[in-house]
């Protein structure tokens, strides 16, 4: 595809001729790289024509490389041991 362009998941799904469910579980299971539109489990998606590329090219069974995101360090926690506190019996 020379021109750039982005698809929705049902223009996407008439070019593979896959349905709009089946390319939303390839999403979940990280095979396509989408980019969503707003956050929560009903933010629009789109695919890039380089992502449409790429699965031509190599079909969904490759896996999606995954998009950069930047490093956030770990909080710190106290490691302590969680502990119960026994009472001796006969007390």
């Amino acid at each position: 595809m020379d021109e750039k362009r982005i698809y929705t998941l049902e223009e996407l799904g008439k070019i593979l001729k896959l349905s709009a469910l089946t390319l939303r579980r390839a999403v979940k299971a990280g095979k396509i790289n989408v980019i969503r539109l707003g956050s929560g489990p009903k933010a629009q998606m789109r695919v890039t024509s380089a992502e449409l590329d790429r699965i031509l090219a190599g079909g969904m069974e490759t896996t999606a490389p995954a998009p950069a995101q930047p490093e956030k360090p770990l909080p710190e926690t106290d490691t302590k041991p969680i502990t119960k506190n026994k009472k001796p019996k006969g007390s």
